[in-house]
């Protein structure tokens, strides 16, 4: 297998990542500018590029998005801006009114080698619930696609290794 960069601000996702693709994966902390898109797919092609042009090598990134049916799949990929500004309970209350309360979860993973360019996505579908616990305990989305991330990832690699171009992730039902 060819060296791969795996960029992320996060030293414990480069280590589950290296881990599962048996050390080979090089780790590199790139502050990005994000582009801001409800296209998840535009969001990652865009930092692949971006970390592209400075590592000039193979890179991998990731970016996951959260879509809310309730309200036209609302955040998407500002997820991130949205827990940071009003939180799981903010994002709770946001559907708790709404008969259905279900949403996707989705982590889009792109890699890039200044030629071509291969997207791998995971769903988790399910339903935003109150959030528990002390520390409000998150979504209960998010958790569970933190839980698939090692499945998920290996079955990245084993279709990064056969040259897959383009693979969709199964729903994984979380109800």
């Amino acid at each position: 297998m060819e060296e791969i960069t795996f960029v992320t601000g996060n030293k414990n996702k480069y280590k589950e990542v290296n881990e599962i693709f048996d050390g080979k994966i090089i780790f590199a902390e790139i502050d990005l500018v994000e582009i801001q898109s409800r296209d998840i797919y535009e969001v990652v092609k865009h930092k692949a590029k971006e970390v592209y042009k400075i590592l000039k090598k193979s890179v991998l990134v990731e970016d996951i998005s959260l879509y809310l049916e309730c309200l036209n799949k609302f955040p998407g990929p500002f997820i991130k801006f949205m827990i940071s500004s009003i939180g799981p309970e903010g994002i709770y209350n946001l559907v708790k009114n709404y008969r259905e309360k279900v949403a996707i979860v989705r982590c889009v993973v792109c890699y890039f080698d200044g030629e071509e360019f291969k997207f791998f996505t995971g769903d988790v579908k399910g339903k935003i619930v109150s959030p528990k616990g002390k520390n409000g305990g998150g979504l209960i989305l998010y958790s569970c696609l933190m839980e698939r991330r090692e499945h998920f990832l290996k079955w990245v690699k084993r279709k990064t290794n056969s040259h897959t171009e383009e693979l969709h992730g199964k729903n994984l039902e979380i109800f």
